[in-house]
């Protein structure tokens, strides 16, 4: 997914290659609930659960790699949001629900916000924490 008018640039190739790719599922996942069937909706959200764990995992190395100060509480969004995708996914499952336009629209807003708040902060710290070059 190229850098589009959403796009948000943290300053690491590597991560904003990952959030363009997470946004490119929640913004599929966004037009897939709206038409209903279950598969595309069902993989969309294994996609989700799959690249989350794996970007964050990403992430969560780089943040001890750099002694970085909000490691703890960046972990923690992370943990929430797999949790809540899990227990979605866990009720789609089974039936009981069929996420909705809403709960996509907020993954969005939550990825878009983590990335603006605390992704920017951890690419800054980053940057900052790397031995001036010669």
């Amino acid at each position: 997914m190229g850098r589009g008018s959403e796009a948000i640039g943290v300053g690491e190739q590597e991560m904003d290659a990952e959030h363009d790719l997470l946004l490119g599922v929640v913004h599929a996942l966004e037009k897939a609930v709206d038409a209903a069937p279950r598969a595309p909706v069902e993989e969309l959200l294994k996609q989700l659960s799959e690249l989350s764990r794996v970007h964050f995992a990403t992430e969560e190395i780089l943040m001890r790699l750099h002694a970085y100060p909000e490691f703890a509480a960046h972990q923690l969004e992370h943990a929430r949001l797999v949790d809540q995708i899990e227990q979605v996914r866990t009720e789609f499952a089974s039936g009981n629900v069929q996420p909705t336009r809403n709960f996509a629209s907020a993954l969005h807003h939550w990825f878009t916000e983590h990335i603006r708040s605390h992704d920017v902060a951890l690419a800054r710290y980053v940057r900052a924490s790397r031995p001036a070059s010669p």
